[in-house]
């Protein structure tokens, strides 16, 4: 994503660009607004209340300063597959391919979901990644679609792509 255009007194700090190719985070401080574009894909906002709001990094245009983002492992066995936890209450904004599907979680109905696919999560839920080749050509048979399959059990909401960019 990028900023089309802005007015105000604003300064913008470029974060340095992590490991896995995930996207640089900038910060912006000052008074004024921001215009965002993210070449073909949507823009879809969303409101956090006191929780973690945990999004696929790629996903992530801009989020209010009320917002504190860290970087969260999935787990222990697999340290590259990261995603950002916003902690706080604040606006988000997210970058889609599609319309995104939101999805309730709870303990009888775990989802697995391929990591590709994942927006964003928040509640009590624990991701775990699925190593099963199988079941992944399965669930994903268009050629060139790589990545892992997430488990996420627990209560809570997910919001997912429909389609991939």
């Amino acid at each position: 994503g990028t900023i089309y255009s802005y007015g105000g007194n604003l300064t913008f700090w470029v974060k340095d660009r992590r490991p896995g190719g995930h996207p640089a985070l900038v910060m912006i401080t000052g008074q004024g607004k921001t215009i965002l574009t993210d070449r073909d894909h949507q823009i879809t906002f969303m409101r956090v209340e006191d929780e973690t709001l945990y999004v696929e990094p790629n996903h992530l245009l801009a989020c209010e300063e009320t917002l504190t983002p860290r970087y969260a492992p999935l787990d222990d066995a697999h340290p590259g597959a990261e995603f950002l936890a916003l902690e706080g209450s604040g606006m988000v904004a997210l970058s889609v391919v599609s319309k995104p599907i939101p999805m309730e979680v709870t303990p009888d109905l775990p989802v697995s979901v391929p990591a590709a696919a994942i927006i964003c999560w928040s509640g009590a839920l624990v991701p775990h990644v699925v190593e099963d080749r199988h079941l992944f050509e399965v669930m994903m048979p268009a050629p060139g679609r790589t990545g892992p399959l997430i488990r996420l059990e627990g209560t809570g909401r997910l919001l997912m792509e429909q389609a991939q960019g």
